[in-house]
């Protein structure tokens, strides 16, 4: 039996989640997802993924912020981990 990969997405925006969950499901992944940072960490440590796709621009705790606790997390740094700014569009400015 072998292992299906598993990505997490983490977006705070339902329509993204849905349509990023259907293509991977589709590609033969498990997909987990998380609408905001704090659900993301804790879905990490019920079942650890095989890669993270992580919105940068979310209320409460942003794509930095929870990439900094991945990052601190032992068990989570072996992880890899895309950032996805999809509101760059919309006039949003990154980090500097």
């Amino acid at each position: 039996m072998t292992h299906k990969q598993r990505i997490l997405i983490v977006d705070d925006e339902e329509t993204i989640l849905d349509l990023l969950s259907e293509a991977l499901f589709a590609d033969g992944y498990e997909v987990m997802t998380a609408s905001n940072g704090a659900c993301a960490l804790d879905r990490m440590r019920e079942t650890p993924p095989d890669l993270v796709l992580l919105d940068l621009y979310m209320p409460v705790m942003d794509g930095y912020e929870v990439l900094e606790k991945i990052r601190a997390e032992p068990a989570f740094k072996a992880i890899p981990t895309s950032t996805c700014p999809n509101r760059c569009s919309s006039g949003s400015s990154g980090r500097g």
